[in-house]
């Protein structure tokens, strides 16, 4: 009898993972063939709709693309790092299917998940709003809190008054990147560095009276904090 090796291993999870991706795509499918057949098209929603079932089997026709190298790799073998490149380039396409099953399409969202939803982002913005307040992050109304959650100019800014551990007079921007994160549902930490930065300018102060003034939002704070919310990942 063969005895197993590495190669054995690597090849059984490559089989038993593509047999998972296929049963994920497959039954979010008939999912959506049947709610089609049974409302005939007009009762789409948020979680099964058009949208997932035309992009979710793009995505595993690109699956299998990456899939063929591995599998002709049997009759003409390439080095172990080509093998874990090309599954990790799997496991990237199958972490986009999982992001579209699972994530709500708003476009398609019902009259009822919208109320839900909004009603969601009130209870979301003054539980951050009572958090900031009690434990003295930030000074403002809780309509400039939600500006900044939704995304809508300003009207006043909100003054930031966390101060740094180490040095009491400078305010705290690690803190305030955090607190923006949350507030935002963890959006503001997918912006890019020039966004990130001018959206914390525009809807946060640091300056406030017997303190000494405050610098912006800068490169090195956002870069200071995006090294430290990774190490909290890892």
């Amino acid at each position: 009898m063969e005895s197993f090796t590495f190669l054995n291993y690597y090849n059984y999870t490559i089989i038993l993972f593509t047999i998972f991706v296929l049963w994920r795509v497959f039954n979010l499918s008939l999912l959506i063939v049947q709610l089609y057949y049974s409302s005939g098209g007009k009762n789409w929603n948020s979680e099964i709709n058009p949208f997932k079932l035309i992009f979710c089997p793009i995505l595993l026709i690109i699956f299998f693309g990456f899939l063929y190298p591995i599998y002709k790799s049997q009759s003409d073998p390439i080095n172990l790092f080509e093998q874990a490149r090309y599954f990790i380039v799997l496991l990237l396409i199958y972490g986009s299917i999982e992001y579209v099953i699972q994530n709500p399409t708003k476009k398609y969202m019902t009259e009822e998940e919208l109320i839900k939803s909004k009603k969601n982002d009130k209870i979301h913005i003054k539980n951050m709003y009572d958090n900031g307040i009690e434990n003295g992050l930030i000074d403002c109304k809780i309509e400039d809190l939600k500006r900044m959650c939704l995304g809508l100019e300003p009207i006043n800014k909100i003054l930031f008054m966390r101060k740094a551990i180490r040095n009491k007079n400078k305010k705290d921007r690690k803190a305030v990147a955090y607190f923006i994160n949350e507030s935002t549902k963890g959006k503001f930490e997918n912006l890019s560095k020039e966004d990130a930065i001018d959206f914390i300018n525009m809807y946060i102060e640091f300056n406030e009276k017997n303190h000494p003034v405050e610098n912006p939002y800068n490169d090195k704070n956002w870069d200071d904090w995006k090294n430290d919310l990774e190490l909290k990942v890892i």
